[in-house]
Formats: structure tokens, sequence, C-alpha cells
């Protein structure tokens, strides 16, 4: 569908996605009758605030987050946009092992969001328990990552560009949230419901464009390169690492229900006895 009259969508994250970005560099929002607008987001706390302000229509966010949001909105999962979260936690050179983070300040985005949840579970497994260990808000990933660098925290939880430079300057990675949780959902689109009418189909249709495009292998690196403003060598391994890591958007159907439940019951949010499918007809509204 190409219109001269393009319908904005105005979406928040905290880092370049691969599928926006093939979408945006590929021109498939144009075709589609989508102007994309986004909005950074400074913190998981911010993003809620943008999409009760109705300042965002959708927002990128970490799938346990709504969890926690549903506490004070109405917001609906409508679709997963990959499995398995990147985030690792970096920290000091002088501190090689978990248990060396006893008494110390990791550095998160917020205490209360689902990343959070994930950090205090593997952290317990690796045996420190919570009280073990102080949590300091310090806001998005590159805001933390320069809150790290400048010695806000003893060790951080990164990814991105703000992960591969604590790493380039010889901060070792003490927990990889991958490796332990492969098949976590890594982000969801979310949006403040009841979804109706025009508003239910705009959103589909983003869905949709995003569904298409992460799949899409011939994409043109310079324009790649001058979306995310790196050379065309540093998008073409972005490209490849992105590609390496998203499998695809799951829409709302029984994979995208399976994977939320599996979620759920990880960080402890819905106990094995609740009623999972009820809470999912309630959390989740396909487009």
């Amino acid at each position: 569908m190409v219109t001269d009259v393009l319908a904005t969508v105005t979406a928040s994250s905290f880092r370049p996605l691969l599928p926006v970005v093939i979408a945006e560099a590929t021109g498939a929002f144009e075709r589609s009758g989508l102007k994309l607008r986004h909005e950074s987001a400074r913190s998981s706390d911010d993003q809620l605030q943008q999409l009760l302000g109705g300042e965002i229509d959708i927002a990128h966010t970490a799938l346990d987050n709504v969890a926690a949001w549903r506490r004070h909105a109405d917001v609906r999962v409508i679709a997963v946009i990959d499995l398995g979260v990147a985030h690792e936690l970096v920290a000091r050179p002088e501190i090689s092992a978990v248990a060396g983070l006893a008494g110390k300040v990791i550095g998160v985005d917020s205490p209360h969001n689902g990343l959070v949840v994930l950090l205090r579970r593997l952290l317990a497994e690796h045996g420190l328990e919570r009280g073990g260990y102080q949590l300091r808000e310090l806001g998005g990933l590159e805001a933390r990552g320069r809150a790290f660098a400048a010695g806000a925290c003893d060790a951080c939880l990164l990814a991105g560009r703000s992960l591969e430079r604590a790493r380039a300057d010889g901060n070792p990675v003490l927990l990889a949230v991958r490796a332990h949780l492969p098949r976590y959902p890594a982000l969801a689109l979310v949006a403040v419901g009841p979804l109706e009418g025009e508003r239910r189909e705009l959103l589909g249709r983003y869905v949709g464009v995003l569904s298409q495009a992460v799949t899409k292998k011939d994409v043109d690196v310079h324009a790649v390169a001058e979306l995310l403003a790196v050379t065309p060598e540093r998008a073409n391994d972005w490209l490849a690492a992105e590609r390496a890591r998203i499998t695809g958007v799951v829409r709302d159907s029984g994979d995208a229900r399976a994977v939320i439940r599996d979620a759920l019951l990880v960080t402890g949010r819905i106990a094995p006895g609740d009623s999972i499918d009820a809470y999912l007809d309630l959390l989740m509204d396909g487009v």
C-alpha cells in the first residue's frame, strides 16, 4: 500500500533494533503507509510514562516490564520481537567472579524493571542473595555505560555499544543472561489497551512491517550505516551480529503465548498454580 498521506507511529526504544532499522533502510514503512517517529527512553519507568501520557504509540521494552506495569495501567503485549536477552553483567577488572560483588554497587536501568528480576535470579543462582549487594538506578543503556565508565558502580548490566566499550576497556563479563535463559523473550512490542478500530489496524500494519523486515537479506549497508551513524564496515558487522541473534517477530499465537508463559514462570511473576492462561488473555492483544 503506497499513499501520499502517511500515518505516524511513534515508538520508544533503548537501542537500534534490527527489524526497525531494516524497515527504515528499505522504505518498508512508507510502502505500508506509515511514518515512524522515534522517541528515546531514559529508563523503563520513563517508557511507561510515555505510554500513559500519549507521547508514544508503542514501546519496545523488556517483556517482564509489562507484568510490573499492569499494576498501574492497561498495557498489552502485541508481539515479541526476539528471544534471548543480550544484556551482560560486566564488572571492574579486579572483580573476576560473582562472589566478588558481595557488598558492591550494581548499576541498572531501574530497580523495578524486568531485567533486574532476571539479574536477581541469576545472582542468587551463583550464591549472591538479595541484600548482599546494592542496586543503583543509572538510566538507559548509554547513560548507564557512561556512569559505569565514570566509576559510579562496581558492576553494570549492559548491552550493545555500551557493552562493547566496557569489554574493550578490559572489564570482565561475569554473567551473560542469554547463556542462562536462551528462550527468554528479550523485547516485546507494548501498547496501552484497549486496541480498537483505526488504532488496532495501524499497529497491526507496524507489526506486519517488522515481521517482514526481520527476514529480509538484501539490505543497503550504506543506508543502514547512515541510520546508525557508523561506518559501512561497522554497519555490516552490526547486521551480522543482530541477524545471528534475532530469529523473528512472534505475533499473538500459540508460540508467543508459550514463550511468555515460560517467562512469567521463570521470573516468579506468576506462580505455577495460578491461572496463567487467564493472565495471558489480559496481557496479550494480538493485532
